[in-house]
Formats: C-alpha cells, sequence, structure tokens
C-alpha cells in the first residue's frame, strides 16, 4: 500500500505517489481513493508543491487513465 499525506485542499483528502508503478494515489473526501497512472515523482512533488493542491490534481485527472483502489 502506497503511503499517503493528508493536503490542505477542499478537494481532496491526501497524495500518495508509488515511483516504481509511476502511480499517483488520490484520496478524496469521501475516503475512495483513485489511482493515475503516468505520474512520475517530479509531478508528484510538483502536485504537492502547487498553489492550489486541488487545481493540480484536476489536471491530472483530465489528462491521464486512473482506476479505483481495492
Amino acid at each position: 500500500m502506497v503511503k499517503r499525506q493528508t493536503v490542505t485542499s477542499s478537494y481532496v483528502k491526501a497524495l500518495g505517489h508509488d515511483p516504481e508503478a509511476n502511480e499517483l494515489h488520490v484520496e478524496w473526501p469521501s475516503g475512495k481513493v483513485s489511482i493515475y497512472s503516468d505520474v512520475n515523482a517530479q509531478e508528484f512533488n510538483d502536485i504537492l508543491s502547487a498553489q492550489s493542491v486541488g487545481r493540480a490534481v484536476i489536471a491530472v485527472k483530465n489528462t491521464r487513465s486512473h482506476r479505483y483502489a481495492g
């Protein structure tokens, strides 16, 4: 399981990254987790440091394929 860290955002609860699979794990306020493919470590760090984490996640959501965890 990928460790997720809580972020300051009304849109997203927590984020995690799997560097081996290049996946972004997004935990939503509902507790559901989406996994987005083709997100490298630099992109993950950019999302974490973005002025708006929610907007950065939306950009990934709109351009990458995903699946639900569990």
